[in-house]
């Protein structure tokens, strides 16, 4: 009987010194901290995003911070009658050669909506016109006004293509050439300056200041066509790449009269 109770004894003490040492352990010995997701963790990382619900990345779509959106879809107001160009700038490629631009740009067999079409017919370069604003428009957005937007910002992305690849056209180690590519950079710098003053005034329906601003810029480029040697001029692709940025500051000009002409006229 004795023995029993020493038994029952021991037991409940060794029950109670094993209750006091549990609860004595730190809790964060018994909930480890999850680490942080690092660089050096991109397995983690992944999973962590995949494993976001379709309702929780649409919710936060507005937040710039979000790791899921690309700067292109972030740079786009929800308001915007304009896309990022698909066809011809894709966000997640490599900056064009200016041939392929041109190559796009001058793309007669591209889908285009039948009243872009029409609007476009407005200009001296209708395909060109086509081409180029029809990656930019969103569906059903076909107004005069959102095309001649469309126009100066695919002719705002040509002088930026043209402008990165003037050194891989132009022959370099000539000082006269290092002269050209340099007049011409610069040109396509102030092209685009007065390109970005259209595309603000013409929110504003000021057709006399979208007029100024684009016939400055098409004497920029006519300013750099005019530094290309006359024995060079048949054969470059600077000079194809120069008549295409005429044509597309052309038919901004075009667009400018017949659209801010109509929103006056409302």
């Amino acid at each position: 009987m004795e023995l029993n109770h020493i038994a029952l004894s021991l037991m409940f003490m060794t029950s109670f010194l094993l209750i006091r040492n549990v609860t004595c352990i730190p809790s964060k010995f018994i909930f480890p901290a999850i680490p942080p997701i690092s660089a050096s963790s991109p397995i983690e990382q992944f999973e962590f995003q995949s494993s976001i619900s379709p309702s929780e990345s649409s919710d936060s779509s507005d937040s710039d911070s979000s790791p899921l959106i690309s700067p292109s879809a972030s740079s786009l107001s929800d308001s915007s009658p304009l896309s990022s160009p698909s066809s011809y700038s894709p966000a997640d490629s490599p900056p064009l050669s200016i041939t392929s631009l041109i190559d796009d740009i001058t793309n007669i067999n591209i889908n285009v909506p039948k009243k872009v079409k029409e609007v476009c017919k407005k200009t001296d370069h209708p395909s060109e016109c086509s081409a180029s604003v029809a990656p930019l428009l969103i569906d059903g957005d076909y107004e005069p006004i959102t095309v001649l937007q469309g126009e100066t910002k695919a002719f705002e992305h040509a002088l930026e293509v043209a402008r990165d690849g003037i050194s891989n056209i132009w022959s370099a180690g000539d000082e006269k050439d290092e002269s050209i590519v340099s007049t011409c950079k610069q040109m396509y710098d102030n092209a685009r300056e007065e390109i970005a003053k259209a595309m603000e005034l013409s929110t504003k329906n000021d057709k006399y200041g979208v007029n100024i601003h684009v016939s400055a810029a098409l004497s920029f480029i006519s300013t750099c066509q005019d530094e290309i040697p006359k024995d060079m001029k048949d054969d470059s692709t600077l000079v194809a790449t120069n008549n295409l940025l005429s044509n597309l500051a052309s038919n901004c000009l075009a667009l400018g009269d017949f659209a801010l002409d109509l929103d006056h006229d409302d």
